[in-house]
């Protein structure tokens, strides 16, 4: 399973080829730029999502890791 953080960078990186389809092909229908730029929205909506977890999940294992040091610390250590 992939961790939140390379979600988000597969999910940016969607995010970026549907914005530059959408950019980059001004002779496509109207209808393919929109499609491609909402598609592009979502992806980065969604990376955002899965960054926004790992961040919390290294911001858990912070608080433990300075949990230990000052436990340690205590014990004098």
């Amino acid at each position: 399973m992939a961790k939140p953080t390379e979600d988000a960078e597969s999910l940016f990186r969607t995010a970026r080829t549907n914005f530059m389809t959408s950019a980059g092909k001004p002779e496509a229908g109207k209808d393919l730029k929109s499609f491609a730029l909402s598609m592009g929205l979502e992806a980065l909506a969604q990376g955002l999502i899965y960054l926004s977890v790992g961040l919390r999940a290294t911001y858990i294992k912070l608080e433990e890791v300075e949990g230990l040091i000052r436990r340690q610390g205590g014990q004098g250590g």
